[in-house]
């Protein structure tokens, strides 16, 4: 059985083009203005973890995607402006 979580987190990363880097993915954070990538992106056991660098909450990073994270289509994030 495939990981489903490991095919959404590389999904998020190719949408955001971001970099895969072995077992997890690295990005430009949508909820701040980023020019570096500092949001990581890994698959978990049963859903992708995100992780900010520069210490965007959870809600905050969620509070970019176009729809909510629990609905088909809501790993779709979009860039904070900036």
């Amino acid at each position: 059985m495939p990981n489903t979580s490991e095919s959404a987190a590389r999904q998020i990363v190719k949408d955001l083009k971001g970099t895969w880097h072995g077992r997890y993915g690295k990005v430009c954070c949508p909820a701040h203005a980023d020019r570096r990538a500092s949001l990581s992106v890994t698959p978990g056991r049963k859903a992708v973890l995100f992780h900010c660098f520069a210490g965007c909450s959870q809600d905050k990073i969620f509070g970019c995607t176009q729809e909510p994270p629990d609905q088909p289509g809501g790993h779709e994030l979009g860039h904070a402006p900036g």
